[in-house]
C-alpha cells in the first residue's frame, strides 16, 4: 500500500534542497573525477546483453547524471526518457537536455523528460535498460513497488542498473542513520540506506538476476561523492585522484569493501519473472 503522506514528505523536503543539489553537483570538480572513474571501473567488463543502440529509461533522473555515464563509457543509445518527482529537478533536465543532445550525438527528438513518481510510474514501453542513480533509498518504505514499476518498463533480459546507500554491518549503519538524523540535506523519516541482503533480496524477488555488484562506497566516496550535504575538500589534481582511485578501487569488488562499503552498485538483468505492480 502506498503512504501518500511519506511520498508527498519526501518530495516537499528534496524540492527544498534541490537547488543546493544543482548547483554543486554541477560545479564539484571533485565530485565529477570520483563519478567518471568509478563509471569507468564499473563499465570496463560489462559485456551488454543487446546488440546495437539501446532504448533508455532513467528513473529518478535528478540531472539526468545517467545519460551523461552511458554515453561517457560508449553506450549506444538510440532512444532516452527520463522522469523524476521533482519539478526543479524536471526543469533543470530541460534546460540541459539540448546541450546533452549536442554532446553525444543523440537526436534531440529521441529524448524526453518528464514529470512522473516512481509508485506510480506507468509506460507502454519497454526499454532495453533502466538506470537509477541514488533514489530507490528516497522511497525505502516503497522499495518493492518502485522495483516492480521497473520490471514492468524492461524487455525480457533488459538490464537495471543502480546506485544506492548500503550497509552491512551495524557501525556503517549507525554512522549513516546519525548522519540522516543530523544532516538538514537528509530526512531522516523518509530516507533509508538498505542493509545490502535485504536489497538483493528486494532485487531478486522483483525478476532480477545480478549480473554484477561492486563496493565503492569507501574512503573517496565518504569524501568526495555528497558535495551538496558535505563540504568539500580542495579540488585533487587528478593525477592524485587517479593514484588514490587506483588503490582503492582495486578491493571494490571484494568481501572486505562489501562489509565496510556506504554504498553498492548494482548491474542486474531482468529475467521476465517479476510480477507487475
Amino acid at each position: 500500500m502506498i503512504n501518500s503522506d511519506l511520498l508527498r514528505r519526501q518530495r516537499e523536503h528534496f524540492e527544498s534542497v534541490a537547488g543546493d543539489y544543482s548547483s554543486v553537483r554541477l560545479s564539484d570538480a571533485n565530485y565529477s573525477n570520483f563519478k567518471r572513474m568509478l563509471w569507468e571501473y564499473v563499465f570496463k567488463d560489462i559485456r551488454m546483453s543487446r546488440v546495437g543502440a539501446m532504448s533508455v529509461l532513467e528513473a529518478m533522473c535528478g540531472l539526468c547524471d545517467g545519460l551523461d555515464i552511458l554515453c561517457e563509457n560508449n553506450i549506444p543509445i538510440s532512444s532516452y526518457s527520463a522522469f523524476d518527482y521533482s519539478d526543479a529537478m524536471v526543469s533543470k533536465s530541460l534546460n540541459l537536455i539540448p546541450s546533452k543532445a549536442e554532446r553525444y550525438g543523440i537526436p534531440i527528438d529521441s529524448m524526453k523528460v518528464g514529470f512522473a513518481d516512481i509508485c506510480s510510474f506507468e509506460t507502454s514501453t519497454k526499454y532495453d535498460l533502466v538506470i537509477l542513480l541514488g533514489g530507490l533509498h528516497h522511497v525505502y518504505a516503497h522499495t518493492d513497488l518502485a522495483l516492480k514499476r521497473i520490471a514492468a518498463s524492461l524487455k525480457k533480459g533488459g538490464l537495471f542498473i543502480n546506485f544506492e546507500p548500503t550497509h552491512s554491518n551495524p557501525l556503517t549503519q549507525s554512522i549513516r542513520e546519525k548522519i540522516y538524523s543530523s544532516n538538514d540535506f537528509f530526512d531522516a523519516q523518509t530516507e533509508s540506506g538498505y542493509r545490502l541482503k535485504d536489497y538483493n533480496r528486494f532485487i531478486l524477488s522483483s525478476g532480477f538476476r545480478i549480473k554484477k555488484q561492486v563496493y565503492p562506497g569507501l574512503l573517496l566516496y565518504c569524501l568526495f561523492y555528497n558535495p551538496d550535504a558535505f563540504t568539500s575538500l580542495p579540488v585533487l589534481p587528478k593525477q592524485m585522484m587517479k593514484f588514490l582511485f587506483k588503490l582503492e578501487s582495486s578491493i571494490y569488488a571484494s568481501p572486505l569493501a562489501r562489509y565496510l562499503s556506504f554504498a553498492t552498485v548494482t548491474v542486474a538483468e531482468y529475467t521476465g519473472q517479476g510480477q507487475v505492480a
